[in-house]
């Protein structure tokens, strides 16, 4: 029978992948079920990447793995051999036996000092040393056919799904015949894919004739590195030159592979025809029918798609391909449960399959069954796919942006960090593998996402420095620009963040941009510009949203102006348009509080709060609370604030609901919120404020004196907390204590005019005229 190791298998593509097969082999050799690989990457091995103990007795030995070049004749030399044996004398406990396998050719000089070698480390006392050409391993791969399963699938010699080498003759003989219709067989695979819909291009490698295996396996290995321009670019050379006299399977692999190739870079409509041309040169092949229909559904065919996968699913019934191509190429008016039904369970956790679902139910608006089955694809994923990492980092933020209890990264509690953080791993994972291709640039989304995912945990000059990268790869895209925009405003480099959107509207006109600039110079108290900018932007055309968005920054802007005439025009013609709308009734209030008709504001307040039902969205709900909260109606406030703020979480929101209940006399409601922050967050300065406050007022000086000395110890200079607790002390007639207060420095500039009369009237009360003078002529 013929032999394993008179075919060309080609050795892995990569250092690790050989090490890897060097480490199964060896377990095997030595039967040894503790071989494994030395130390990590970094770490100091002494010559030795694989060590076991061969028929688990007591001696040691040890591989030494080195790669080379598939596509030369690069041997050994007397050097790295002498080299490597120097450093595995290094090895402890000591080796018995040393093996250097090679990915390259064997060489008889070589196998000769293998030999001198050994002869003196046996009267040293030292190891033995063998050197493994790639022939040697092919060879000694034929005893074991689980690891050659493992490694080269679908060329196991004795399992049931390969071939013996004489039907692999037969086909490269009927493929020498021209026929064109021969089911490619596959040993390796990898995966490229397009952009926007999961693509599952299959560039695997199938068995060719030598004189061009090498040549596209070369391709194929470029694309597994995501280096599509470098592939496409060789790949085009190749075909310029071998195209005339190729035969129909080598024509089918080089356009599959530049289809692929073009599919990373986002040409997807090229690399759609390319896809679809090849199925001619490969007409009954599955992956080759699958790629086909991938194409067709780039190019907006799905009936076609839809064809050639269920002829796929007639030649083999558990091609998961087919079956997630039918998933994508469904009519949008089905259901996905009905979708779903048609796949059988078992299909549903491959990895192309749960994607294609995951896609599904995304396009339908159900984020959390999309995160369920994207989960799935990647925690099923052997190959590591960064897009399917990319793809799930980005709903785990969608998931988290969505949900509007979330405000926009204000209330970000422990599960949400934690499934942020998470999607910040994936993307990261993602990123790290093109970070350095030629298809970075089509990925920049992957590293944006990241710095949106960073903003929402409070990573401001993390996500600055994700988005300039973007900024970087791809300057001419304004998206990437507005977001960096938004972050230099947050880290208050608000000039430079007016100067990017400035110059996205000259060039684009983008009227995000331009509402943008208004909010950005709204809060720069830029007011007139901004006023022109909106003005602008409404005179020209834009959607709904962002034209109402722009109608509700000019009411505020003009407010902000004392312009309530022109605020009152604006108001006025949206409520003409729906006068039961919540953010309309909630902007003439405003109207109404700036000109201090309290009464006014407050009916249309409660009546926007009579408008509140099941589908009002949690922003509406604050914009209401903050209008009642604004004409210090605390309490009615209180009672919407509590609606859709955390109280768990230690932010402005959660502040203002203490602060709500505390002025409307709720003091039970606000101490309880105090103590699950103080008990949680540690005692922070406002919260030391209210809860001290708080105790005062029920008449509980000890505790409110606790609490102040408590945030005291941790902050000793902060005279604000020092004065609360000099008034505590008069309260509870402690004057020795409040008079060394009072005869220390402190900083009145660092007081509010409030604090800075109060601490006057301590000093007058206790005798210190002169002081309390000066005190109030400083403020």
């Amino acid at each position: 029978m013929t032999r394993l190791s008179n075919f060309q298998v080609p050795p892995p593509a990569n250092w690790q992948d050989f090490e890897s097969l060097c480490c199964d082999l060896w377990r095997a050799i030595w039967q040894d079920p503790n071989t494994q690989k030395n130390g990590r990457l970094g770490q100091s091995q002494y010559g030795v990447d694989i060590f076991g103990r061969p028929d688990q007795k007591a001696s040691w030995a040890g591989v030494q793995c080195k790669g080379k070049d598939n596509y030369d004749d690069k041997t050994l030399t007397q050097e790295e051999v002498e080299a490597e044996v120097e450093r595995a004398k290094s090895f402890r406990p000591p080796l018995s036996s040393f093996t250097i396998a090679t990915s390259g050719k064997r060489d008889a000089k070589i196998q000769e000092l293998s030999r001198s070698i050994t002869e003196k480390h046996l009267v040293a006392g030292l190891f033995t040393l063998h050197i493994w050409s790639w022939e040697d391993i092919l060879a000694h791969l034929e005893e074991y056919p689980d690891v050659i399963e493992k490694h080269y699938e679908g060329l196991t010699l004795d399992s049931a799904a390969s071939r013996d080498l004489d039907d692999v003759k037969e086909v490269t003989r009927k493929i020498l015949e021209n026929t064109g219709e021969i089911k490619s067989r596959i040993f390796t695979q990898a995966k490229a894919e397009t952009s926007g819909i999961p693509s599952y291009v299959d560039i695997s490698a199938t068995v060719l004739i030598p004189e061009y295996q090498a040549e596209i396996d070369h391709s194929r290995d470029l694309l597994r590195e995501y280096n599509a321009v470098e592939a496409i670019s060789y790949l085009e050379k190749l075909k310029d030159r071998i195209w005339s006299n190729s035969i129909p399977i080598v024509k089918f692999r080089i356009l599959t592979n530049i289809g692929a190739a073009k599919g990373l870079l986002n040409e997807q409509q090229e690399g759609a025809k390319l896809l679809i041309e090849a199925l001619q040169y490969n007409p009954n092949d599955e992956k080759a029918l699958c790629n086909a229909s991938l194409g067709y559904i780039l190019l907006g065919s799905n009936d076609q798609a839809i064809l050639l996968a269920r002829k796929v699913l007639e030649l083999n019934p558990a091609n998961a391909k087919a079956h997630s191509i039918l998933i994508l190429s469904a009519s949008h008016t089905e259901l996905p449960e009905e979708i779903l039904q048609r796949v059988p369970e078992p299909y549903r956790t491959t990895p192309e399959v749960a994607n294609a679902i995951g896609h599904l139910f995304h396009k339908k608006g159900n984020i959390l069954e999309a995160r369920k089955w994207l989960e799935i694809a990647v925690n099923y994923d052997k190959t590591d796919s960064p897009e399917f990492k990319a793809e799930l980092g980005a709903i785990l933020i969608e998931a988290v942006t969505d949900d509007q209890s979330s405000f926009f990264g204000v209330q970000i509690n422990e599960a949400k960090r934690a499934q942020i953080e998470r999607a910040i791993q994936l993307l990261t994972s993602a990123w790290d593998r093109v970070a350095k291709t030629s298809i970075r640039h089509c990925r920049a989304d992957w590293i944006t996402n990241r710095g949106l995912a960073k903003r929402l945990l409070g990573d401001i000059d993390g996500a600055l420095e994700d988005m300039s990268v973007a900024v970087e790869i791809v300057p001419s895209n304004f998206s990437y620009k507005k977001h960096m925009a938004i972050l230099l405003h947050e880290k208050s480099e608000s000039r430079k963040a007016i100067g990017i959107l400035r110059d996205i509207v000259e060039t684009s006109g983008s009227p995000e941009a331009s509402f943008l600039l208004g909010e950005v110079l709204r809060e720069e108290d830029k007011i007139p510009e901004a006023i022109e900018v909106i003005n602008k932007l409404l005179a020209g055309d834009c959607d709904e949203i962002i034209r109402e968005e722009a109608q509700r920054l000019l009411i505020r802007l003009h407010i902000h102006h004392k312009d309530l005439t022109s605020a009152e025009e604006v108001s006025s013609s949206l409520l003409a348009q729906n006068p039961t709308k919540i953010p309309y009734l909630v902007d003439a209030a405003a109207i109404e509080s700036a000109a201090d008709k309290k009464a006014e504001a407050l009916s249309l307040l409660m009546k926007a709060k009579t408008r509140v039902d099941t589908t009002t969205s949690a922003r509406q709900m604050l914009e209401i609370a903050d209008g009642l909260y604004e004409i210090e109606e605390f309490e009615e406030a209180a009672l919407i604030y509590e609606r859709v703020v955390d109280k768990t979480l230690n932010t402005p929101l959660s502040r203002r609901l203490m602060n709500s209940y505390y002025r409307a006399g709720m003091l039970g409601n606000a101490l309880e919120i105090c103590q699950v922050l103080h008990q949680k967050f540690g005692l922070t300065e406002y919260i030391a404020q209210i809860e001290s406050a708080i105790y005062e007022e029920i008449g509980d000086l000890a505790k409110a004196k606790g609490v102040c000395e408590a945030y005291l110890e941790r902050f000793p200079g902060d005279s604000r907390i020092q004065l609360r607790l000099a008034v505590i002390n008069l309260r509870s007639n402690n004057l020795e204590e409040l008079d060394r207060f009072l005869d220390s420095a402190i900083e009145i500039q660092s007081l509010s005019l409030e604090h800075g009369l109060q601490y006057a009237g301590l000093l007058a009360m206790r005798n210190r005229g002169q002081k309390a003078f000066s005190v109030a002529y400083e403020l």
